[in-house]
């Protein structure tokens, strides 16, 4: 029998140990090849120049200054960039997410920085495949969504439900299917990220509650 891809080497290209034995200046030159690939870690500008005490450039034409990180989801940052590559390898390297509890104690932050970091990090990706059509066959994990709907900030705006026997998620034009009401990712995907006509669904879902119903017929169910 093969090998799975995941279980082989190749599959590990990002360690957390290699980036805090490289150091604070190896990661900030990473931050910069990585931001100005084409010009292997050199800003774009023709007329700017780096100033190394504060790790900025600026251009002899504008008098602008920049930084490594401006214009991106990193800009203002105060963390240090070993740290902030860090949270990069341990968020993208979790394979069921992680809380930001973990993250804050495995980074030595604030709870507050370490929900806002995976944030970030999922934004960056998703930007990247904002006009992605997913071809071929196309998998989704189930999930379960509903069961509590969030008050209304005004008084005056909120609705009694204490007497009410009908279920949440019929205010919201679902079916009252218990506490949960089985639906899945597909649900959630962007308009320009939905699977085209010609791909094959694979859901974790059964009969009904298979959230690629409508939009392709499912080859088969996981579940």
């Amino acid at each position: 029998m093969a090998q799975h891809f995941l279980l082989s080497a190749k599959a590990r290209t990002l360690f957390l140990k290699s980036i805090y034995a490289a150091g604070e200046i190896t990661a900030y030159e990473t931050f910069r090849k990585i931001r100005w690939h084409q010009t292997e870690g050199k800003p774009v500008c023709p007329h700017s120049y780096a100033i190394p005490s504060r790790r900025k450039f600026k251009c002899a034409a504008c008098y602008h200054q920049f930084s490594v990180t401006s214009g991106t989801i990193f800009a203002s940052r105060k963390m240090a960039f070993v740290d902030r590559l860090a949270a990069v390898c341990i968020v993208v390297n979790a394979a069921k997410t992680l809380s930001a509890l973990q993250l804050s104690r495995d980074l030595d932050c604030q709870p507050k920085t370490a929900f806002v970091l995976p944030h970030k990090i999922g934004e960056a990706l998703t930007s990247e495949v904002t006009d992605e059509t997913l071809d071929g066959e196309v998998e989704v994990d189930g999930a379960y969504f509903g069961g509590h709907i969030r008050p209304e900030n005004h008084k005056e705006d909120r609705r009694d439900r204490r007497q009410s026997k009908k279920h949440p998620n019929a205010d919201r034009g679902g079916a009252g299917l218990g506490p949960h009401s089985p639906t899945t990712q597909a649900d959630f995907l962007r308009p320009s990220s939905r699977p085209s006509r010609e791909s094959a669904g694979c859901c974790a879902q059964r009969g009904g509650g298979c959230g690629l119903t409508g939009v392709n017929a499912p080859a088969r169910c996981l579940a």
